[in-house]
């Protein structure tokens, strides 16, 4: 105690303030719905020449 006491000691305090980041995640997806949805859909067999897709393409 007579160290803090002496005016020829100077105390200097050092303190170190941390940043919390937040992290959030995405939740996790059900397995399987997707797949079940996709071969739900109603499935065609129409063959289309390219030709035709660009002009749709080019519109």
């Amino acid at each position: 105690m007579d160290q803090l006491q002496d005016p020829d000691i100077s105390v200097t305090e050092v303190t170190e303030k941390k940043i919390k980041q937040v992290v959030r995640h995405r939740k996790a997806k059900q397995s399987g719905q997707r797949t079940t949805f996709l071969d739900g859909l109603p499935q065609i067999e129409e063959v289309i020449p390219f030709a035709v897709c660009k002009i749709k393409l080019e519109k």
